[in-house]
């Protein structure tokens, strides 16, 4: 059964990535196709900001969250559904000079 785990934790993540660590802003990308994950980011109050290209891969869905304009997203008054990411995101953090502190990446399942 879907719960929405993942989208509280992203926005736990997002608020402590923000707050207590202090980076400007956080970027994640999904595959196109992988509607659970872009929804999450969605979900969580990420921005869309257009298709981006990473490792290899074209046409990703690219997110961010920026310390000044994010702002977590209100809890909802019934509960949800935001389903299971099938294929992995991956993510980057970038910090005050805007460099991006990349995390390895994820590909999908062969």
């Amino acid at each position: 059964m879907e719960q929405g785990y993942a989208t509280e934790v992203v926005i736990a993540v997002l608020a402590h990535a923000l707050t207590a660590v202090g980076l400007e802003g956080v970027m994640a990308v999904a595959l196109p196709e992988n509607v659970g994950s872009w929804r999450v980011m969605e979900k969580a109050g990420m921005r869309y900001e257009g298709t981006a290209s990473y490792y290899g891969l074209e046409g990703l869905k690219k997110y961010t969250a920026e310390r000044d304009s994010w702002k977590p997203p209100a809890a909802p008054r019934t509960s949800h559904n935001t389903g299971r990411s099938v294929n992995p995101t991956t993510s980057l953090a970038y910090g005050r000079d805007g460099a991006p502190a990349s995390f390895a990446p994820q590909r999908p399942p062969a």
